[in-house]
Formats: structure tokens, sequence, C-alpha cells
């Protein structure tokens, strides 16, 4: 899932990202833009298959109050985002499969950009 099996792998794909991903700075803009028009005051988000955390650094830059769950299955995403917000008590990053449900807890909003296509949807 996700293919970031080797630091080397997800140094690559933070390199590209901007290059293959057309727009892909408008799209993060529009996201936050959501968060911001339809999220109570300080919301509780959840960022599913958050790799190194360009969403939720584009909703806390608009919504400073939120609190951010970021969930990514990636071990080496998952070192990326933590030395990223290691100092940032609004968010708190885990390891999750996608395809094992969300984390048992309670958010305002659920955010994916570019990784819902991860999901196996179990249907036949």
């Amino acid at each position: 899932m996700g293919g970031w099996e080797s630091s080397e792998a997800a140094e690559q794909y933070l390199r590209i990202v901007d290059v293959v991903i057309p727009r892909r700075g408008e799209i993060l803009s529009t996201i936050a833009d959501l968060v911001l028009a339809l999220t109570p005051d300080e919301p509780s988000i959840l960022d599913l298959g958050s790799r190194a955390g360009d969403v939720t650094a584009a909703i806390l830059e608009v919504k400073p109050q939120a609190t951010v769950c970021m969930a990514d299955f990636s071990d080496e995403m998952i070192a990326i985002s933590q030395a990223r917000f290691r100092n940032d008590s609004r968010v708190r990053v885990v390891k999750r499969n996608m395809n094992e449900g969300i984390p048992e807890r309670r958010f305002d909003f659920v955010v994916s950009c570019f990784a819902i296509h991860h999901v196996k949807l179990g249907i036949s």
C-alpha cells in the first residue's frame, strides 16, 4: 500500500510529487478551504493516507486551532511526518492501514488526498 518501502522511494516521491500531480497546490488549498468553511472553530480532523503531511500543513495554516490525526501505512512516510510535526501538539501521527477502517475516535472532518484509491472495496 503506497509503495514507500524505503526512505529512498519516499524521498523520490516527495521530490517529484508536484510535477506528477498537476495543480497539486491548488488541490491542497481547496481541501484547506473546505475545512475552514465546513468545520467548527476547533475541529478534530482525520487525514487518511497522510504521507508527509502536506494536507495537514495546509489545513493548520487556515485553521490553526484544529487538531489532526494523520494516518498512514508507510513506516517511511510516518517517520517523515513525525519529524515534520515533532514540536506540534496539534498533530498526532499513527500507523493505519485504510483497509482496516479508521481509528476508533470521532472526527469532525475526514480528508484524504491522492490516497483513497488504495482502499480495497471488497466488492465482488
